[in-house]
């Protein structure tokens, strides 16, 4: 009964691991802009949903919509502005004008920037955050303690 808690946890924790590599792959611009950059808080302060519609595209699809965010920030008294795409973030209005943002730029070319805020990343990787933290906080530990609690198997000869 043990060894078979401790792999259907094996299982889980694998899963989360593959959930986690996943997430720091499509976070890779963010975290080494983090980590290399200089950073500074600008404003969103303009947010516009841009409507074309494909030809190609029946009178039954939905208009494929791209929100567009402009954020302004400012380096050695000047300012800079900042294109993103705003995701379903700014559909759903968690993204608004006025909104505070985290933004990495090159010291060396301050218009290279990178905008940092958690509601602009990739949404996979905002999906992905949830099983992460579940898997962490409920499996890993019950997984770290079958771990340790098993008895080493001896093959009999």
């Amino acid at each position: 009964m043990l060894e078979k808690t401790f792999k259907s946890l094996s299982i889980s924790m694998v899963i989360g691991v593959v959930c986690l590599l996943l997430a720091l792959i499509l976070s890779k611009n963010a975290l080494l802009s983090y980590f290399s950059g200089h950073l500074v808080y600008g404003e969103v302060v303009d947010r516009s949903v841009i409507r074309e519609r494909p030809n190609h595209y029946s009178a039954s699809q939905r208009t494929p919509e791209l929100h567009n965010l402009t954020i302004q920030y400012e380096v050695n008294n000047e300012i800079y502005w900042a294109s993103v795409n705003g995701h379903v973030y700014s559909k759903l209005g968690i993204v608004q004008k006025g909104d505070r943002v985290l933004i990495s730029y090159n010291p060396d070319f301050p218009h290279t920037s990178y905008v940092l805020s958690y509601t602009l990343f990739n949404p996979l990787v905002s999906a992905l955050s949830y099983p992460i933290i579940l898997i962490l906080i409920f499996v890993m530990p019950r997984w770290l303690y079958l771990f340790f609690k098993r008895k080493p198997h001896i093959s009999e000869s």
